[in-house]
C-alpha cells in the first residue's frame, strides 16, 4: 500500500507519526521504518528499501521526503539556473523515472509513504503516482474549520475550550498550528479546572511574535541590510521591544552555531532533528543558511548580538539606534562570508 501526505506541515508530520506508531507498536527504534530526504538518495537506495522485507514483523515503512517537490514547476522570474545546473537538475529528476515503473510491484509489507508539504495538483510525479498511491491532503484549516480543530485539539487533552477563548486564542497565535497545540498542551496542565477560559488565555498565552520581525531576521542573516534596518526600525517603532528582537535573533544565531558545530563533527543532516528540540521545517530552513555563513562569522554575530544586549541594558542610548548599529555590523559578518564562499566556489 503507498500514500501521499501533504498539506499543512504540523498537521502532516502529526499524520505521518500517528502512521509510524502502528509498525511494530510504535517502536521508535524499529528497524522496519525507513526514512529518506530525496536531496539525499538515489532512487536505488529507496528502491531497496521497499522491496526489502520486515524483519520481525508485518510490514515495513519507507518514507521519502521530498520527492514530489522536485517535480515543481520553477516559472518564477527570480529563479536563474545556469544550462549546466539545469541540466544536472534534470537529469537527477529523471532518474526517479524507475519508482512510476516498479511502485505497483512492492510487496504487500511496504508501506511506501510520499511526505511533502506545499506541492500543486499538477505535480508531474503526483499525476504519474497518482493510480498507485492513495492521496492524504491536509490543508491549514481556517475560520470555521480553524474553531473546529482548536475545539477537538483541546478534547483530545481533555479540556473543553469557550468560545471566546478561541476567538482570543487564533488573536494571539494567528493560524499557527504548533503554536496554538503548544498553548492548548499549556493551558492544559497548567488550568485547574477542565474549561478554558479568556482570562486564561490573556494570562498563560504569549502573542506570537510578528510574521514581520522573522522576515527581518532573515534579512540580516542573507546580509540585506537595508531592508533588515528598515523593517526593525519600522517595528520597533510599532511598538516591538528592542529585547524580543534580540532575544529572537539571538536564539537564531545560537541555534545555526549549533546546527554548524553538529555538521562539522560528522553528524549527517537527517540526524539534526535528535540534537535540536525545533521543528523540522525550521531545521531544514536553519540548516540551508548555515550553509552561507562560516562557524567563526556565526560566533562573531553573536558576540556583537551580546554587545548590543549589553549597551540597551546598561546605558542611555536610543535602542533604534543600537539596533541599526548592531544590524550594520551583523549584516556585514554575512556579506563577507558570502563574498568569500563564492571566491573559494570560484577556485575550486
Amino acid at each position: 500500500m503507498n500514500f501521499v501526505y501533504h498539506g499543512d506541515p504540523f498537521i502532516v508530520e502529526q499524520k505521518i507519526n500517528e502512521l509510524k506508531s502502528e509498525i511494530d507498536d510504535g517502536d521508535s527504534n524499529s528497524t522496519n521504518i525507513n526514512i529518506y530526504d530525496a536531496n539525499e538518495i538515489n532512487s536505488d537506495t529507496l528502491l531497496n528499501a521497499c522491496y526489502s522485507v520486515p524483519f520481525l514483523s508485518t510490514r515495513r515503512l519507507v518514507i521519502i521526503k521530498g520527492l514530489l517537490t522536485l517535480f515543481e514547476s520553477k516559472k518564477s522570474p527570480r529563479a536563474r539556473f545556469s544550462k549546466t545546473k539545469q541540466t544536472s537538475k534534470n537529469k537527477r529528476v529523471s532518474e526517479w523515472d524507475s519508482i512510476v515503473e516498479e511502485i505497483s510491484k512492492f510487496p504487500d509489507t511496504t508501506l511506501l509513504t510520499f511526505l511533502d508539504f506545499d506541492i500543486s495538483e499538477n505535480n508531474q510525479m503526483l499525476n504519474k503516482i497518482r493510480p498507485h498511491v492513495k492521496i492524504n491532503y491536509f490543508p491549514q484549516p481556517t475560520s470555521d474549520t480553524l474553531t473546529k480543530w482548536i475545539k477537538e485539539k483541546a478534547d483530545s487533552k481533555n479540556c473543553y475550550i469557550e468560545d471566546k477563548a478561541i476567538t482570543e486564542l487564533i488573536r494571539y497565535t494567528g493560524n499557527n498550528l504548533r503554536k496554538i497545540d503548544s498553548e492548548l498542551e499549556k493551558l492544559a496542565l497548567y488550568n485547574p479546572t477542565d474549561t478554558i477560559t479568556l482570562k486564561d488565555i490573556e494570562k498563560l498565552v504569549v502573542p506570537i511574535s510578528n510574521p514581520n520581525l522573522f522576515s527581518s531576521i532573515d534579512a540580516i542573516l542573507a546580509g540585506n541590510k537595508k531592508h533588515a534596518i528598515t523593517s526593525l526600525i519600522t517595528l520597533i517603532n510599532q511598538g516591538t521591544p528592542v529585547q524580543l528582537i534580540i532575544t529572537l535573533l539571538g536564539k537564531q544565531i545560537k541555534t545555526l552555531i549549533l546546527i554548524k558545530s553538529l555538521i562539522n563533527n560528522g553528524v549527517p543532516k537527517r540526524d539534526l532533528i535528535k540534537h535540536i528540540s525545533i521543528s523540522n521545517y525550521v531545521l531544514q530552513k536553519l540548516t540551508r543558511i548555515q550553509e552561507k555563513i562560516s562557524l567563526n562569522s556565526l560566533q562573531n554575530m553573536h558576540k556583537a548580538l551580546i554587545k548590543a544586549d549589553y549597551t540597551t541594558k546598561t546605558t542611555n542610548a536610543q535602542p533604534g539606534l543600537v539596533i541599526e548599529l548592531a544590524v550594520i555590523e551583523l549584516t556585514l559578518y554575512a556579506t563577507s562570508t558570502s563574498k568569500q564562499l563564492q571566491s573559494n566556489n570560484r577556485q575550486i
